[in-house]
């Protein structure tokens, strides 16, 4: 029997998201579990502006944070009919999966990665560090790999105060 040899750089795939011109991220593939164009965004009252949206999806409500905002500060118009990356996150081992999402300024694009590519989350700058489990260069580029149960389960208070 002939041994089989392991790749010793074996890849993944992963999502490069773009939020807004020139805000991109990346996500692991199984964390975007659907593309969905929504056509009627709800407020939420009492919210920063950030995480004050949702919509009903499969009779679920979705929140919708607005990354950019939060990383801006500045207000951000959600389009018409945006479209946006649900994402799945647990916020512990045991815990059944939540549901997210994104508003996307562009269609992902899957990418195949290395472990060699992975970066340490403090090479980061800005606010990065305090919304990224890792980071990963990729052509030339360090891209923030977003931690979703931070993002999604803090209250908003909290993210604030990490900046």
């Amino acid at each position: 029997m002939e041994a089989v040899q392991q790749d010793p750089n074996p890849s993944l795939s992963a999502w490069r998201l773009t939020l807004s011109d020139g805000l991109e991220i990346v996500l692991a593939q199984g964390e975007v579990k659907y593309l969905e164009q929504v056509t009627e965004v709800v407020t939420v009252p009492g919210l920063p502006a950030y995480s004050s949206q949702a919509f009903v999806w499969r009779e679920q409500l979705i929140p919708l944070l607005q990354l950019s905002q939060l990383l801006t500060s500045r207000p951000l118009t959600c389009p018409q009919a945006p479209l946006v990356a649900i994402v799945a996150y647990r916020s512990g081992a045991n815990e059944t999966l939540q549901l997210g999402a994104l508003p996307l300024a562009g269609k992902p694009e899957l990418l195949q990665v290395t472990a060699e590519q992975a970066r340490p989350v403090d090479s980061l700058s800005g606010r990065w560090p305090h919304l990224s489990c890792a980071a990963l260069s990729y052509e030339d580029r360090l891209y923030p790999v977003l931690d979703l149960s931070h993002l999604f389960d803090s209250t908003p208070q909290a993210l604030i105060t990490l900046h």
